[in-house]
């Protein structure tokens, strides 16, 4: 299991550097065509899609990162009022749901990245594909995350 906290590591990194390459992105495209309307009156359509396609790449990514530090927000008002007992195995029950949730929306992911080859963004005519593949690249990435945080939370404290 070493090698899998390894791997949620360095996916972890990864998530950090292409999330702020993508953010850097969209800024950049954004002040481009705030520039161009503005001061020359015109701007090109394909700005606003791509930024919009960089900025769900840095929300699956984000989701990744947070998840790695289960940062997420969480309601725990009802959980509270159980015995610790009790908040265990619910809190086991929703790792669980959330692990399997994800191996769902990584293969339906996968499904649709297929299903956008065959189609292309209106303005900058990339193959919709591109933008797809943030669903399951994020989705294998969280998977991973929560994978990696299941068995430290629930198989570690055993061994110990």
């Amino acid at each position: 299991m070493k090698l899998f906290e390894k791997l949620a590591k360095n996916i972890n990194s990864i998530s950090i550097y292409s999330g702020n390459f993508f953010i850097f992105l969209g800024l950049i495209l954004i002040f481009l065509e705030v520039i161009l309307r503005y001061v020359f009156n015109f701007g090109f359509r394909w700005i606003e899609e791509i930024t919009t396609f960089s900025f769900v790449y840095v929300a699956f990514l984000g989701a990744s990162i947070v998840l790695k530090e289960e940062a997420h927000m969480r309601i725990d008002i009802f959980i509270n009022k159980f015995s610790n007992r009790f908040k265990y195995y619910i809190e086991w029950l929703i790792s669980f749901l959330i692990i399997a949730f994800l191996f769902v929306l990584s293969y339906e992911g996968i499904i649709l990245v297929k299903v956008g080859l065959e189609a292309k963004a209106p303005a900058s005519q990339i193959s919709m594909s591109v933008p797809y593949l943030a669903i399951p690249l994020g989705s294998i990435f969280m998977l991973i995350q929560a994978i990696n945080n299941f068995y430290k939370r629930y198989f570690m404290k055993r061994r110990k």
